[in-house]
């Protein structure tokens, strides 16, 4: 998870040669159709095609490379709309902070001739001063007086002032409208979308630590299964701390993320979906096709890594640990929904009870689907050893992306602490995990 022209009602005679209302880019939080939207520049009730004809909108900016230089001059960007059988041209532009991809306004827009930049409120915006911070996103579109019959008026140039900071990535939104001239907004007009990023200038390279490539769950090197979590340790990997937001997905469909905030890792060569990013540390699903060993890079903002390696394999289980004071728990829910754990840390712990059912997740049971939003997918012969005793899963499988779930029975031991393992397919999860301090995985079981 880009285009262009207003929506028209039935009675509107004209298409809008003084320019669509704000969010009609297709960028996240616009109208994703851009101006083939229903009753728009389409001939279908649902909206759409867009790019549909074998024209397109096009985007050109200065110099070889696409970055921008926090607090340097404007740069003139130029909008090209072409199409084999319209002649009548408009657009709509929006720069966005890869934060905050649906509302985030990056650097200033300046209009040229026949243009105008919106507010996300509608109202214009006034030269040298910033948008309303309730409506802060700027929109640059083609501006014409009502009634006028446009015609080769590609390209339009105006000029964008980057931020003033380092603000990582910036990603331009553009639509482009090629219209036919009959004076309705039909099927005859056809829209195109594009979108570019930005990277800030001179971004320093990251640096990857030789064997960090690792397990998610174990934090051990290597371990590394297609569709399972991993992670990689550096300097300067990332100029933010994060997670993934729902924001990310905007217009990916059922894909997963491969950029976080400018932060992108590669698996011998293969884009891989990301989860958290920090200085330090990159977590990253393992693409599908990844064998033997495993070559990985980073990129922060254009900026790549060198390459380190670790080792795949097609089964590494790894239990999901809560790791407090020093202590590494299970990532394991009981039926009442507290979580598996000394009750002296919160009321949100409690310690397991004989014959009790847990839900206990891990990672890297099987091999599964990478880069999309996975369905189910069962997992069979899985036991869990609590101390010295080994019980068969009631249930295992892949519940969310790379997260395996494994239903079992705590079986009947003396109140105590007991290492927790799991066994699938011959091969166990470690019996201690590369925590700080490392350790093994500890269920405590009270009377």
């Amino acid at each position: 998870m880009v285009k262009l022209v207003l929506l028209l009602t039935p009675a509107v005679a004209l298409a809008y040669e003084y320019g669509p209302d704000p969010r009609y880019t297709a960028a996240p939080g616009d109208h994703p159709l851009s101006c083939a939207s229903a009753q728009c520049h389409t001939g279908s009730a649902n909206g759409g095609p867009i790019n549909p004809a074998g024209g397109s909108v096009t985007a050109t900016f200065p110099g070889v490379s696409l970055t921008y230089t926090p607090g340097g001059p404007a740069i003139t960007i130029t909008v090209s709309v072409s199409d084999p059988a319209n002649t009548g041209y408009g657009f709509q532009m929006t720069a966005r902070l890869d934060s905050n991809l649906a509302n985030g306004q990056a650097g200033d827009f300046t209009a040229g001739a026949n243009q105008i930049v919106l507010c996300d409120d509608g109202s214009p915006k006034m030269l040298g001063k910033a948008c309303p911070a309730a409506s802060p996103v700027e929109f640059i579109e083609h501006n014409y007086p009502a009634g006028t019959r446009v015609r080769n008026t590609s390209p339009y140039s105006f000029t964008w002032t980057p931020p003033a900071t380092n603000v990582g990535p910036v990603h331009f939104y553009v639509a482009g409208n090629a219209v036919n001239g009959n004076g309705q907004a039909d099927a005859g007009d056809h829209v195109y979308t594009a979108s570019y990023v930005l990277t800030p200038a001179g971004s320093t390279a990251p640096v990857l630590t030789s064997g960090s490539v690792a397990n998610g769950a174990t934090y051990i090197a290597g371990g590394l299964v297609p569709g399972s979590w991993a992670q990689v340790k550096g300097t300067g990997l990332s100029g933010v701390t994060r997670i993934w937001a729902d924001s990310d997905f905007n217009g990916l469909g059922n894909n997963l993320p491969t950029n976080l905030s400018g932060v992108q890792v590669t698996v011998n060569n293969l884009p891989a979906a990301i989860y958290y990013i920090d200085s330090g540390q990159v977590s990253f699903q393992v693409p599908n096709g990844v064998s033997g060993t495993a070559s990985v890079q980073v990129i922060n903002n254009g900026a790549a890594s060198n390459t380190v390696t670790g080792a795949a394999a097609s089964v590494s289980p790894g239990i999901f640990p809560i790791i407090v004071n020093g202590t590494n728990y299970p990532a394991a829910v009981f039926v009442d929904g507290k979580l598996a754990g000394d009750p002296s840390i919160g009321s949100a712990f409690r310690k397991a009870t004989p014959g009790e059912a847990v839900q206990l997740y891990a990672t890297g049971l099987a091999i599964t689907p990478a880069g999309v939003l996975p369905g189910s997918q069962g997992v069979d012969g899985v036991t869990v050893t609590v101390g010295s005793a080994t019980v068969n899963a009631n249930f295992a499988g892949l519940v969310a992306v790379g997260e395996f779930q494994i239903n079992f029975k705590v079986p009947s031991l003396a109140a105590g602490s007991y290492p927790i393992s799991m066994t699938v397919g011959g091969v166990s999860s470690p019996a201690t995990i590369d925590s700080n301090p490392p350790g093994p995985i500890m269920l405590p079981i009270g009377p």
